[in-house]
């Protein structure tokens, strides 16, 4: 604590003092490193304002070179050059820029910018000042966590060099904030759960304060949750990732056997056209000569973005009738031409155009429904998880025992079909969708955050008539007997007095509880905490690592 007190003076007051060497004592720059106590503020000013702290002042200003400071604690243009610094690599770290690259913006911040050439280079900053930085960044998100009822979110990424690097984000109300980024040789459940306990003790939060633990459903990620963490957080719930349980539903069609050819196509088309602008721009001119409307390339799927394989199916499901002559006409020798033609040979052409034309009609719902997972930070994600949650189940149950229905482009593809190429086709459609379902229910029927979810709807107005009106059903958020009037208040407001939304526009859940705290306060603080219930943990792979930056050079 006290190094840690040394080091807000420092900054408090900078130009002013300086730290003798083992931390122990803070000494001023012009009073021949008298000791100052550092511990009560108003020391600090008794000795600033004093005569002889001044009189040392004006020598220091009158010697060539070194008028660095001025009487009292003006602002001086050392200051300003400190100062400089300071939001030159506060500004870069909030950008999420690394210093090596804002490297090449000195020769322009040195030209054209006042004190520019006070900036360092890229190791300076990335040793020294940005550390600085984050701890004042980590200060101000101490003393907003503070006394606060908590989210904590933990995701484990890897860095650059291929590092692995868990980040641990802690959240209220919507407002999320990376508290931690700890490098770890190696990820299990006993150093997940040490690092989670150091991580809350260095931001000073309460372990009783966390009502929601959040991660993937990776095994450790359960075993260190029920093995420790639930035990020196009692009032958490453990969290399984809504989002990555989707991803894991739609993992079913990428992995799926009889669709292997599909991913073959994926992966060839990206390959054929990353870092190729001659043959992006003759296949643009391709598509415009066999008329089709606003030709564009093919999108190329990354592995973290979960969606992006379903999405460029779509696209190969609606243009993959040109792929073959395009790359006939290109008069390659390139292996993966070869491969491409051969794949869009016209003997096994139609099963192929069957089966990428599955996958991009049903995968809408799948899309749709990641996306509405991906916010934690949006009320909406939290009122709306549950009814996305059980209507994906029944999408999926009803693709067990469908017959046709699977999309009008699946139909027609199918009706051309004899008829035992057609019941083959439908009972791998069955299978597949019998594996998701499979996938599904085994994370969400026993999730342990489900009841939550469920109740939580009713925080949400425009499903108040379709939930229960017992409000002893909703103990768990704080509400009884005691708010009975609040509770008759609430249920009238929402069935007579629902704001109008404009066609177009979102409805802003937030602000409907700011409005209606006058009228239900402790409706509205029990709304205001539980409906940014978190999700996902897809904010914490999102969120600006500065950490991070501190340890990245070219």
């Amino acid at each position: 604590m006290a190094a840690q007190l040394l080091q807000a003076r420092l900054r408090q007051y900078p130009g002013v003092f300086w730290v003798e060497q083992g931390g122990k004592k803070l000494l001023c720059k012009v009073c021949h490193n008298r000791p100052v106590d550092y511990t009560r503020v108003k020391s600090i000013k008794t000795h600033i304002e004093c005569a002889k702290h001044n009189e040392n002042v004006r020598k220091s200003a009158a010697r060539p070179g070194r008028a660095l400071l001025q009487p009292g604690i003006n602002f001086t243009a050392h200051q300003a050059r400190e100062e400089v610094v300071r939001d030159w690599t506060a500004a870069i770290a909030e950008a999420d820029i690394p210093p090596y690259r804002a490297e090449k913006l000195l020769p322009y911040l040195r030209k054209h910018l006042k004190y520019g050439g006070s900036i360092p280079h890229e190791e300076s900053v990335r040793r020294r000042h940005l550390p600085q930085v984050y701890d004042e960044h980590i200060e101000a998100v101490r003393a907003k966590l503070r006394g606060k009822k908590v989210a904590v979110v933990v995701d484990e990424t890897t860095d650059r060099r291929d590092n692995s690097v868990l980040n641990v984000v802690v959240g209220f109300e919507g407002q999320y904030y990376l508290i931690d980024c700890v490098f770890m040789e190696k990820c299990n459940s006993v150093t997940l759960a040490q690092t989670v306990m150091r991580s809350l003790v260095t931001a000073g939060i309460d372990f009783n304060d966390v009502y929601a633990f959040v991660s993937d459903n990776a095994p450790y990620c359960l075993k260190s949750y029920n093995d420790t963490i639930k035990n020196v957080m009692p009032n958490s719930l453990h969290v399984r990732c809504l989002a990555h349980i989707m991803n894991l539903v739609g993992e079913v069609w990428h992995h799926w056997d009889d669709f292997s050819e599909v991913s073959t196509l994926v992966n060839l088309m990206k390959t054929l056209f990353t870092k190729q602008p001659a043959r992006k721009k003759r296949y643009k001119q391709f598509l415009q000569n066999q008329g089709v409307d606003s030709p564009c390339i093919p999108p190329a799927p990354v592995q973290s973005r979960w969606n992006t394989w379903l999405e460029a199916v779509q696209y190969h499901s609606e243009h993959m009738v040109h792929y073959r002559q395009f790359f006939i006409e290109e008069e390659s020798d390139a292996q993966g031409v070869r491969r491409i033609i051969n794949i869009l040979d016209p003997e096994h052409f139609d099963k192929l155009l069957l089966y990428a034309t599955f996958i991009a009609e049903s995968s809408p719902k799948l899309i749709d429904t990641l996306i509405g997972m991906e916010g934690t930070h949006k009320p909406d994600a939290t009122v709306h998880a549950f009814n996305r949650m059980e209507d994906m189940g029944e999408f999926l149950r009803n693709g067990c025992m469908k017959v046709v229905g699977f999309g009008d482009k699946t139909d027609d593809l199918l009706h051309a079909l004899p008829h035992q190429g057609k019941q083959e086709a439908i009972n791998v459609f069955h299978s597949v969708f019998t594996a998701a379902l499979q996938k599904c229910s085994k994370h969400w029927d026993q999730h342990p955050a489900k009841e939550v979810y469920r109740k939580v709807r009713i925080f949400d107005p425009r499903q108040v008539p379709s939930v229960s009106g017992d409000i002893n059903d909703y103990a768990m958020f704080g509400l009884a007997h005691a708010v009975n009037d609040e509770w008759l208040i609430y249920r009238n407001a929402a069935r007579n007095d629902l704001p109008v939304v404009a066609a177009g526009e979102v409805f802003d859940l937030a602000g409907y509880w700011s409005a209606m705290n006058a009228r239900v306060p402790q409706i509205a603080e029990a709304a205001r905490q539980f409906m940014f219930f978190p999700v996902s943990s897809v904010d914490t792979s999102r969120s600006i690592r500065t950490w991070l930056l501190t340890r990245e050079s070219d």
